[in-house]
């Protein structure tokens, strides 16, 4: 790959984490959530796969903690669900409250399964990727 797209993805690739946090953290307030926003967070490892190849990703990228981060996600998302029905008598019942019209944990405990949501999809995506860059030529 030319100096271009390396120089292009090394720029944009905070921006892009910055954006994916964003929709992560605001998705209860406007169009996005946990999904969107930790496919854009994994989307980072796909554009790094893509340009720099899968030794560096390998090499950049822990997958077992990816993996740890995709399975506590998962844990947080079903903990607090369940917290929900043990609190409010409901599965994934409020049990934080209602907060104030247009802050952050406005909408109680949907901000927090947003972000459990986005931790999951972000680590399953970069699992994916690194599943991707171990396969060796060949062996598909």
């Amino acid at each position: 790959m030319t100096m271009v797209p390396k120089v292009i993805v090394k720029f944009i690739s905070p921006i892009v984490m910055t954006l994916g946090a964003y929709v992560v953290l605001h998705g209860h307030l406007s169009p996005g959530g946990g999904f969107q926003g930790g496919v854009i967070l994994g989307g980072v490892a796909a554009l790094v796969f893509l340009v720099f190849g899968a030794d560096v990703v390998l090499h950049r990228f822990n997958l077992e903690k990816y993996t740890l981060m995709e399975a506590l996600g998962g844990i947080g998302f079903a903990g607090a669900a369940i917290i929900g029905l043990w609190k409010t008598g409901f599965f994934m019942g409020d049990f934080l409250g209602v907060g104030i019209t247009g802050k952050i944990l406005s909408a109680g405990v949907v901000a927090l399964m947003n972000f459990f949501v986005g931790v999951k999809v972000f680590g399953g995506i970069v699992e994916v990727i690194g599943a991707m860059a171990e396969t060796k030529e060949g062996e598909f």
